[in-house]
C-alpha cells in the first residue's frame, strides 16, 4: 500500500495491523506516483495483500496499474487490490 491511499483503504490497514497483520507502506515521488520497484521490494513470502489507487481523489494523478501488477507476476499468493473509484469514467476500463 501506498502512503497517499484514500482514508476508507487506510483505515481498514489500520484496523487489520490492530489485529496483527504487518502493513508497509510504499513512498511515493514528488508527484503522488508510487514507484512499482520500491512497492515490489516491500512484498514479502507472507505478504497476502498489495492495494493502490488508480487515481488520487485529491489531485487526479494516476497510477500505472498494470506496471505494478507486473511486478507480482512470479508471486501468485498475492492479492493485488486496486481502489478505482476516483478513475471511473476518467481512466478507459476493459474486461
Amino acid at each position: 500500500m501506498s502512503t497517499i491511499e484514500h482514508t476508507a483503504v487506510k483505515e481498514s490497514t489500520k484496523r487489520q495491523s490492530e489485529h496483527g497483520f504487518a502493513v508497509d507502506y510504499a513512498p511515493f515521488h514528488s508527484r503522488p506516483y508510487v514507484d512499482a520497484a520500491a512497492l515490489a521490494k516491500l512484498f514479502k513470502p507472507e505478504t497476502i495483500l498489495g492495494s493502490i489507487m488508480a487515481s488520487h481523489n485529491y489531485i487526479g494523478d494516476r497510477q500505472s496499474i498494470v506496471e505494478k501488477v507486473e511486478k507480482l507476476s512470479d508471486k501468485p499468493t498475492i492479492t493485488f487490490h486496486v481502489d478505482a473509484v476516483q478513475a471511473i469514467g476518467k481512466i478507459p476500463f476493459s474486461d
